[in-house]
């Protein structure tokens, strides 16, 4: 709709509509654990991984910038995690940047193995043989830093409401800050006929 009206599109609006509609298409979804995580970590990649690649700001980009997704999709998820299975995972963000760069061409190439299967199996079966050893790498760094035995800990469930708060606390500081650098932005804008003007 966004861009159809030529409008920009917020991904938290995204976001919420994508869940309204998939919710009305399939209501069952809103017991689901997996929607959840889902839901959790992607609001929490849009609100936190910019803060977070700006905080590492010296780091290379390469390392930041999926540091910043997997720490700020891992901080959303946490009250979902300990509520659900009492447990975090310690080992997620490493485990998720040393995958992250197969993550790529494993989907890419598993939707188009997926996709040219159903037109021409030669070709399905070529894509999916490309495919199979970033999804071996991606398998094996699950496997191995899941087998770690500091990999993750025991939390007791009711922990999941403090967590729950703090989550929420950073959401509304982010969005905060959010709306304080538009306004800003906006009052720059405003005054710069005045200033054309002036001239």
């Amino acid at each position: 709709l966004a861009l159809a009206l030529g409008r920009r599109t917020e991904p938290l609006h995204a976001l919420g509509l994508a869940l309204v509609v998939l919710l009305a298409l399939r209501p069952g979804l809103v017991w689901s654990v997996g929607l959840h995580l889902s839901a959790a970590a992607t609001a929490g990649i849009i609100l936190f991984s910019g803060h977070l690649t700006r905080a590492m700001s010296g780091w290379p980009r390469f390392v930041s910038l999926p540091l910043a997704v997997t720490l700020a999709a891992q901080f959303a998820v946490a009250p979902v995690l300990v509520g659900t299975f009492g447990e975090l995972s310690l080992v997620a963000p490493l485990a998720n940047l040393l995958a992250v760069p197969a993550v790529a061409p494993a989907t890419v190439l598993g939707l188009a193995s997926a996709v040219a299967g159903t037109l021409a199996p030669p070709l399905g079966w070529l894509c999916a043989r490309i495919a199979e050893p970033f999804v071996t790498w991606v398998l094996a760094v699950g496997r191995t830093t899941g087998g770690w035995s500091w990999a993750s800990i025991d939390v007791p469930e009711p922990w999941a409401w403090p967590l729950w708060a703090l989550v929420i606390a950073a959401a509304l500081g982010s969005q905060s800050r959010i709306f304080t650098a538009r306004e800003d932005a906006g009052r720059g804008v405003s005054r710069l006929p005045a200033l054309t003007g002036a001239k």
